[in-house]
């Protein structure tokens, strides 16, 4: 499992003495909604142990503060703020003693509060004091009785004749630490601490050490090598050994703590333009084990996408820093650097995933008993079924998220869901968050995330998409299907009971309060399986009804499943094992009948019509090649149209097979598509696929602007009558003027 490293984290490194402000979120990572509002104003220059003329920020009316609402000293009307994050290894009070060191002014001191993750109060102590030459009430105590990680927030008076202009300590009884978040356990477990310590080793000879001091790992094309082994993890993002390249950095690292690495393009290589995909950061140890990771797609070139790593370091000592990244989206061609830095001698606190997922209410908040679920059944048709049943009626918050409570599903198979409800009727709404990023993206009734809704404001979603419900809202509609999504791991999904609301965490409107109306939520998990890992009878009733279409050209058709499938005689699969070209494109037969999960093929049959693809316990990775496939809708939106052209398999006006460019349609589930680079010229735009295709060797495609002798196309690729056509165009594979 990946790491997760919180927006708020760079603050957390500012106990470091390092001013550092919030990095946006990485790919598939998304804190609790109240987290990001608690840090919505992060002191950028926050230290646990220490403050100068610059640490305290947001001046705010003090009669604004929600927590300083007992404050009643009137010749204090506004204050200033110091917030950020520590971590408290043992419970009890802890003492917090302001002293002045040097300045122009005393320090008026206000307040100091302690919060919870979730925004919740944990304790706050509120007096007036002061620390100058003379020394006042300087001294706040917290009781903390968990440990943890938890936001402090230092209050001090903002004055027109007493400016902040001052430096000093302080002193903080048991000590706190520096800390950092992540949140990458499984469901339900309890809270981990890893304590920073100090390395045992000195450093080695060639060894950058590493600091808060950015050091740059330049990178061209022949800094690049070959990789020895290939991490799982990026075999699982489809690709293999030949496609990925690294670069290894021998490292010296101090402290236990966090490693961040970035990568920044700066500039085209000489002989191209192209940008960088990087794939992963690995910590390796002497023996080349390794120690820490971070596995994701990025993009460093003129688009900015997901570029940062970040690395737990549980001890200091000598390592190696290896960077992945993959050359078959397209090939290395560019120059720039990889920042490296360390935030070391920090506590790494390590908690639940199920941390992030969002309610509107207390989890532990009570109800009326007169609207309440009576059982939630959930289940895959020949698969198991879970039946919840004896809910506490008057609880809002219903947790079933348990390891015991786990539906195992298929990919890609129909989940039912059947509620039995009491009561006076209610809408109802079904949540699934299918990018795994711990949050439910749903803002509308459009949004992909939300799979069901009976009612909001006059429309309906189901399977089938939204409709309009017209005027009618007793609409007490509670059960129903799904599809699984088909990449193998946990998902999350919420079940609620509301009022016309799309709100996953509930509605909060006045009057119309999920709890003031009796509603619900229900939490669970489905896992996905991995199907590989799976035996023949576990498969035994699962199957996948390919259509192969007839063309004049043949009888064609693109696959992609998520479970290895079998197919039947009259059938074969081929690879595209090059890459496309404006001469070609050449697909090579696989000589199984086993399609091994998630491999793209291009498909022939003797004859069109419908194939039954029985599933066929297979332990085989996926066969890369040069053909791409989906096996969920792939919408423009998931796209990189701005890097690349795709290119699906259509009928042409003639009636033959061609790999068309597409723009603005979704690629339906389980088909397979050809992705080229923007700058490939028009001449490649579309392919013919010949009729006459041998079962064996290898298929040579060619590209429609040489398929035929005489045949005229403008430059878009599209065939244009020749006697009429003027300009330049392409005739017999050649760009040609016509006055």
């Amino acid at each position: 499992m990946n790491r997760k490293f919180t927006a708020f984290a760079a603050a957390l490194f500012a106990f470091a003495g390092i001013g550092v402000q919030a990095q946006p979120l990485p790919q598939g990572l998304a804190p609790l909604v109240s987290i990001m509002q608690a840090n919505a104003q992060q002191s950028p220059q926050f230290s646990i142990t220490t403050w100068t003329s610059n640490s305290f920020t947001n001046e705010t009316p003090i009669t604004e503060v929600t927590e300083l609402y007992e404050w009643e000293d009137k010749s204090v009307t506004a204050v200033k703020m110091a917030k950020g994050f520590a971590s408290i290894r043992e419970g009890g009070k802890h003492s917090f003693t302001f002293t002045y060191k040097g300045g122009s002014n005393k320090l008026i001191t206000i307040a100091v509060l302690a919060k919870d993750l979730a925004g919740n109060v944990v304790d706050l102590a509120m007096h007036k004091g002061e620390t100058g030459n003379t020394s006042n009430n300087n001294t706040y105590t917290l009781d903390i009785s968990k440990p943890g990680l938890y936001e402090l927030t230092y209050f001090v008076a903002s004055l027109e004749n007493e400016p902040i202009t001052s430096n000093g300590v302080i002193t903080v009884s048991p000590a706190v630490h520096p800390g950092v978040a992540y949140f990458d356990l499984p469901y339900n477990s309890k809270a981990k601490l890893t304590p920073w310590t100090p390395s045992a080793d000195t450093k080695a000879e060639n060894h950058v050490p590493l600091s808060n001091t950015i050091h740059n790992q330049n990178w061209n094309e022949k800094l690049w090598q070959d990789v020895n082994n290939l991490p799982e993890k990026v075999k699982a993002f489809g690709f293999s050994k030949e496609q990925v390249k690294q670069i290894v950095l021998p490292v010296y690292v101090s402290k236990s703590g966090k490693i961040t690495a970035k990568y920044v393009y700066t500039s085209a290589a000489p002989n191209g333009n192209k940008a960088l995909h990087p794939v992963g950061v690995e910590l390796l140890d002497g023996s080349g084990n390794v120690v820490a990771s971070d596995y994701h797609k990025g993009n460093a070139g003129t688009r900015v996408e997901n570029t940062e790593y970040n690395l737990q370091v549980d001890k200091g000592g000598n390592y190696s820093l290896r960077f992945l990244c993959e050359n078959k989206s397209e090939e290395i061609a560019s120059l720039g650097h990889i920042q490296i830095s360390a935030e070391l001698g920090v506590d790494v606190w390590q908690f639940a995933q199920n941390d992030f997922y969002n309610i509107n209410v207390d989890k532990n908040a009570t109800k009326g008993t007169d609207r309440f679920i009576q059982s939630f059944k959930i289940s895959t048709p020949g698969g198991q079924t879970l039946d919840f049943r004896g809910f506490a009626r008057n609880k809002v918050y219903l947790d079933y998220t348990d390891s015991y409570s786990i539906l195992p599903v298929l990919p890609g198979a129909e989940v039912n869901f059947d509620v039995k409800w009491g009561g006076s009727w209610m809408h109802s709404y079904l949540y699934l968050d299918r990018n795994q990023n711990n949050i439910f993206d749903v803002t509308s009734i459009d949004d992909d995330e939300l799979i069901y809704a009976t009612v909001y404001n006059g429309k309906k979603k189901t399977k089938n998409g939204v409709e309009n419900t017209g005027d009618s809202w007793k609409v007490n509609f509670q059960d129903g299907s799904f599809t699984a999504p088909t990449t193998p791991g946990q998902y999350r999904l919420r079940y609620k009971i509301d009022w016309n609301n799309v709100d996953p965490g509930g509605s909060t409107n006045e009057g119309n309060k999920i709890a003031d109306n009796r509603g619900n939520i229900v939490d669970f998990i489905i896992e996905v399986l991995n199907t590989k890992d799976l035996k023949k009878w576990e498969l035994q009733n699962w199957k996948y009804n390919l259509t192969v279409r007839q063309y004049k050209n043949g009888n064609y058709a693109t696959m992609m499943v998520p479970f290895p499938v079998r197919i039947p005689r009259g059938v074969y699969a081929y690879l595209l094992k090059e890459e496309p070209t404006s001469n070609g494109i050449n697909f090579q037969l696989l000589q199984s009948k086993v399609i091994p999960a998630y491999t793209p093929v291009f498909i022939t049959a003797d004859k069109a019509g419908e194939y039954e693809c029985t599933a066929e316990s297979n332990d085989q990775q996926p066969i890369v090649s040069k053909l791409m496939g989906t096996t969920e809708p792939l919408k423009q939106s998931m796209r990189d149209e701005n890097l690349y052209k795709y290119y699906v398999l259509v009928k042409n006006a003639e009636g033959n097979a061609q790999f068309c460019l597409i723009t603005g349609f979704t690629i339906p589930a389980n088909r397979c598509f050809i992705r080229v680079p923007n700058d490939t010229p028009a001449t490649a735009i579309h392919f013919n696929v010949p009729k006459q295709v041998e079962p064996t060797g290898v298929i040579n495609i060619t590209s429609e602007n040489n398929a035929d002798v005489n045949v005229t196309y403008n430059l878009a690729g599209q065939r244009i009558n020749q006697s009429s056509a003027k300009g330049f165009v392409i005739r017999n594979g050649k760009k040609v003027l016509i006055p």
